[in-house]
């Protein structure tokens, strides 16, 4: 009998633990989308439900579901103060999702949120700029390109090269 007392305050205690645990990584991703500090530093922290990423001559398409965080995906170095235009098509089907810029002395610039398509011409600074999106339980589709003169070397995560996009 007191062996069945003992199991039933372990497995109590153990689920409770559970519910506590996954109520506090909940609580985080949910409070990552609207923190600019955190998003605009170097790191990325990010969890898919599964994502298919496709990046024909550059140009980012990705496929996602229950994204949470936020994920790096271009870097663009600049020699000199140049224009750059990002082109974006994104449909979401649920949740919160956002595409930003990380200029190098670490501002953030909304470049698009939801779902919609267009392109926004920015100016950036000498050094490296980093382009991310951001998720709360998103799920959808996003296509990103970047184009700009030879002043800016692009770099699409993964690849090996950067390239310059005209």
């Amino acid at each position: 009998m007191r062996v069945l007392k003992i199991f039933i305050i372990v497995a109590v205690l153990a689920i409770a633990a559970i519910f506590f645990l996954n109520y506090e990584t909940d609580k985080g991703e949910k409070s990552s989308y609207d923190n600019n500090m955190a998003i605009s530093q170097e790191w990325d922290t990010y969890e898919y439900r599964y994502h298919d990423q496709n990046s024909p001559d550059h140009n980012l398409a990705l496929k996602f579901g229950s994204f949470n965080g936020y994920d790096t995906f271009y870097r663009i170095d600049a020699s000199q103060r140049a224009k750059v235009t990002v082109k974006y098509d994104s449909d979401i089907d649920q949740g919160r999702f956002k595409i930003v810029i990380i200029s190098p002395d670490q501002e953030l610039s909304k470049i698009a949120e939801g779902s919609g398509q267009g392109s926004q011409e920015l100016e950036l600074a000498p050094g490296e700029s980093r382009v991310k999106i951001v998720g709360d339980k998103a799920t959808g589709t996003v296509k990103i390109t970047i184009v700009g003169g030879e002043a800016i070397k692009v770099t699409l995560e993964g690849d090996d090269a950067p390239f310059a996009k005209q």
